[in-house]
Parts: structure tokens; sequence; C-alpha cells
């Protein structure tokens, strides 16, 4: 998933997206990234965005994703897009629900 480049007609040039990628340098926060989503879940539960339920699974799912340990840098542009594709492969369409993008889209 590019987070920028969904509007252009032409792909994206090759020394962009190696320009643009900060993931070799972010991997390392993941651990803190996921505490930050984790956060941030609890905010939309507390404000009845997500109910207990659906709290839970995200936290379940992205307490795993904070066990992974990656041997090689995943072709990704970074670190929080990463922590996104890996929850909704975990626990489908409710990671969507944790999403700033989403959040956005329900409230407009």
């Amino acid at each position: 998933m590019k987070l920028w480049g969904g509007r252009f007609d032409k792909g994206t040039n090759p020394e962009m997206e190696i320009f643009n990628s900060s993931i070799s340098v972010d991997i390392r926060l993941l651990p803190y990234e996921v505490d930050v989503s984790i956060a941030h879940a609890a905010g939309l539960n507390k404000a009845g965005v997500l109910n207990d339920q659906e709290f839970n699974i995200i936290k379940t799912g992205l307490e795993e994703i904070k066990k992974i340990k990656f041997e090689n840098i995943p072709d990704i542009e970074d670190v929080h897009t990463l922590i996104e594709e890996l929850l909704f492969e975990k626990i489908g369409s409710t990671a969507k629900k944790n999403c700033i993008q989403e959040e956005v889209e329900m409230i407009s």
C-alpha cells in the first residue's frame, strides 16, 4: 500500500520509492508504534467508536505483531503502514476501524 501515490496515473519512480522509504530506519520503532496504536484503539473504545470486543480483537492482534522478529526488512514504505497491513492480515476488516483514514471517512 502506498500512502500517497494512489491518485497518480503512473507508477512511482523507483528512485523516489527508495528516497521516500523510511522502513530501514523506523523498523526499530515498531514496538513503540504498536503501543501507540493500542493507546489509539483504547481512546476509540472510550469514545464509543470501537466496542469492547473490537478493541480486544485489535489489541490482541497488535500484541502479536509486537512479538514478530523480522529477519529481513519488509518491502514497505514505513513502520506504521507495515503494522496496519499486518493487523489487517491477522484480524481482517476490524483492523480498518483503528486506521486514521477510516476515521476520517466515518466522520465526513
